[in-house]
């Protein structure tokens, strides 16, 4: 009160000096009127000061003094109890409806069975006094965290490693994969997929490998790698047109790609294609048309009239394509991301076969020039493991985990955005990191990116800097709500005393954390929505800060060195044997024109004198190596 205006405390010590004096003229008035009671008399003749008077009156008759005393301290016990409980009532606060928003109780989060030990199945965000918080449902969880927010050592990490099952993870700059991969190395097989590593050490993924062929679903599996490249362009869009003409040229190409068993089967001999169907395309398909049919084999009807449909748009319009696919397909064209997308050390449909786990590692410099390749990784790993579910195919019987960091910097992924209500079904789980609502909207749109959102089951909320993630936590903490009426005199007063003293305005539906009071939370604290439970205010877990944690941490497992050379020697004698002079075209190094050893046995002859034991056992493998593989360049089968 001393720190209230001069005129507010006046006020204060007017209204204390009236209550006082009230009070004790309502006692004095009932101890009079009690004690005519207690004698049979009529009370209606009691005044305010007749306890006086008979105090004095009373004076020489003990038996009187008696019941003067018990009507006086009735009167004043009465008068403070009732005073003391309209206080307790005037602060008490507004009387809440059945479901207003609170925190969750620790019986609650239990109830819910969000508590577990560190190892158990499930996704650890961190941890409520000594439990930890774990998500065991095969349900999708979403956070929300801007950068430099500790997403990486508070949650990624953890959920790394107390997951047992299987893991894909997108690890930006390398830093989940240094501290994670040796302690998942122990029980389970790891990959590093890392086309970008400065020093050419990942292991191979091939996308064409996933094409079956089966003419049945040749082209529609082509079609689908076609259309991750282009993501989020419908008919509404203005270059909707030529990327639909480049996703023809594209199953065109793959449909003669796979009618050549002497070129490799990777996207890096795709980028080569098209190079060379623009030189110009009528000469080049002639040319190659009239090889096969020469050798003997010529183009199938179906991928013939493909091509044909495509050669016969417009000059401009074929270059606008070609441009475009090009575009799309230029990032094979680094003959790291060419070697490394030549193999088939890892196997995108068996991840819930057996667990393995996989990390896909991008500098964040490669990021934005990375976009199709992570595209295409995701949309193709979504799409195989949707094609049966775990009734269907009994051998499914291990659930996957898909760690997406930075989801927003990829761009637009269909196959995830649209089939995010449906992985659960398929045993596949996301951990979404978003740094921004904002950026999720820009990316699909405001009505995607809330239906999106919606297919989570958990969200968490890190300490929101920017308004628009604040107000969205703050809507979904909900409101407090109270009754928009009093119920009496003594609530009306009692309100008004609060508004007048304490400026407690009235709300009849306070939202239960504005954004200002979340964006003041402690660094250390994350609000966590599910379903079926209250909002869980709960402490991070700092990977480095958990004994329990820091006792699996191991030494990350060495990745192979990609055979760059022998790659890029295979794909020049498959340019010099196919192509010709066109095929020359396409310059891949210097002495693209150097004579290869192809004779085995003039190469055994030159070796006679300096060979050794594992000499004739290379020389034998690669001589009785099967002819379609070396032709399709699948660099595990060689390396083998």
């Amino acid at each position: 009160m001393w720190s209230w205006p001069t005129e507010r405390q006046l006020v204060a010590f007017s209204l204390i000096l009236f209550t006082g004096v009230a009070l004790t003229a309502v006692t004095m008035y009932a101890a009079g009127a009690l004690y005519l009671l207690l004698n049979h008399i009529d009370p209606a003749g009691a005044r305010i000061t007749s306890i006086l008077d008979y105090w004095y009156w009373s004076r020489g008759v003990p038996e009187q003094r008696e019941w003067l005393q018990v009507a006086i301290a009735s009167s004043a016990g009465g008068v403070l109890v009732v005073f003391v409980a309209g206080l307790v009532a005037a602060f008490l606060p507004w009387r809440q409806l059945r479901f207003a928003a609170r925190f969750a109780s620790m019986s609650e989060i239990a109830n819910a069975r969000l508590f577990n030990q560190a190892g158990d199945p499930g996704i650890v965000v961190g941890k409520c006094g000594a439990n930890y918080l774990t998500l065991r449902r095969l349900q999708s969880v979403m956070l929300v965290m801007p950068a430099h927010s500790g997403v990486g050592v508070d949650v990624v990490v953890p959920s790394l490693l107390c997951w047992r099952d299987s893991v894909v993870v997108l690890d930006i700059d390398d830093r989940t994969f240094d501290v994670t991969a040796g302690f998942r190395a122990s029980s389970q097989p790891v990959f590093s997929f890392s086309p970008f590593d400065e020093h050419g050490r990942s292991h191979c993924w091939n996308p064409l490998s996933a094409v079956r062929d089966d003419k049945q679903y040749l082209k529609s599996d082509l079609l689908a790698i076609a259309e991750a490249l282009f993501p989020g362009v419908g008919q509404e869009h203005s270059d909707a047109f030529f990327h639909k003409l480049a996703c023809d040229l594209f199953v065109a190409l793959g449909l003669m790609l796979f009618e050549l068993p002497e070129l490799p089967r990777t996207m890096g001999e795709m980028f080569r294609q098209v190079s060379n169907f623009g030189r110009p395309g009528g000469k080049y398909l002639c040319a190659l048309a009239a090889r096969r049919r020469d050798n003997g084999q010529p183009l199938s009807s179906e991928c013939g009239v493909a091509l044909t449909d495509v050669v016969k748009a417009s000059q401009g319009a074929l270059h606008l394509v070609l441009g475009t696919l090009q575009e799309a397909l230029s990032v094979f064209a680094e003959e790291s991301v060419d070697a490394a997308t030549s193999g088939d050390d890892i196997r995108l449909e068996d991840v819930r076969r057996e667990q393995m786990s996989i990390y896909v590692r991008v500098p964040r410099s490669c990021l934005a020039s990375a976009g199709p390749l992570l595209n295409l990784f995701l949309s193709q790993l979504v799409a195989l493991n949707m094609r049966s579910s775990a009734t269907q195919d009994a051998t499914l019987k291990c659930p996957c985990l898909l760690v997406i960091d930075e989801f927003t910097a990829l761009g637009r992924i269909d196959a995830i955005a649209s089939n995010a209500g449906q992985l659960g079904d398929h045993h596949l789980r996301l951990l979404t990191v978003v740094r921004d609502l904002s950026q999720l909207d820009a990316v699909y749109g405001w009505r995607a990116a809330r239906t999106f959102m919606a297919n989570h089951a958990a969200w968490i909320f890190d300490t929101p800097l920017l308004h628009g993630n604040a107000e969205v936590c703050s809507t979904m903490l909900g409101d407090r709500g109270q009754r928009a009426e009093p119920r009496g005199v003594f609530e009306w007063v009692s309100r008004q005393f609060r508004a007048f003293f304490f400026n407690q305005a009235y709300a009849p539906h306070r939202p239960f954390a504005f954004p200002q009071e979340l964006r003041e939370m402690g660094s250390d604290l994350f609000v966590l929505i599910t379903r079926h439970c209250r909002p869980v205010l709960a402490h991070k877990i700092p990977y480095h800060c958990d004994k329990t944690l820091r006792r699996r941490l191991r030494k990350p497992p060495v990745v192979p060195c990609l055979d760059t050379r022998r790659h890029k020697m295979r794909v020049q004698r498959c340019l010099n044997d196919s192509y010709g002079p066109v095929g020359r075209a396409v310059a891949v190094e210097e002495n693209a024109d150097a004579p290869l050893v192809r004779d085995l046995a003039g190469l055994a002859s030159r070796l006679e004198a300096t060979r050794d034991e594992s000499q004739d056992m290379a020389l034998d493998r690669f001589a009785h190596a099967d002819p379609a593989l070396v032709g399709r360049g699948r660099a595990t089968e060689l390396n083998r």
